[in-house]
């Protein structure tokens, strides 16, 4: 077998890196989104989804939207034409598809 000679690790040298600090802008605040509103303009006949208070959600079509003096509420009738279940829902309770 041949013996192997190793040779001298070389140190390598360099000259120092100088580490310049770049200016970062600071971004401006995000403002905060506006809620939105639920909707109550449904126009009789569109097909609508009715959150119910036992939180079944039940398909149906609006009969019409009616004004009150504590607020809007919308006619949605969940059962079908032979047998009519018209259900009225505040606007935070009805979601269109």
């Amino acid at each position: 077998m041949a013996t192997a000679t190793k040779t001298p690790a070389v140190k390598k040298t360099a000259a120092p890196v100088k580490k310049t600090a770049i200016a970062v802008k600071p971004r401006p605040a995000k403002k905060a989104a506006a809620p939105v509103k639920p909707r109550s303009d449904y126009k009789p006949g569109a097909r609508v989804k009715v959150k119910r208070k036992t939180g079944e959600i039940a398909k149906g079509f609006v009969t019409g939207v009616n004004q009150t003096p504590t607020g809007k509420f919308i006619a949605v009738n969940i059962g079908d034409k032979k047998n009519p279940n018209i259900v009225q829902a505040r606007p935070a309770a009805v979601t269109g598809f």
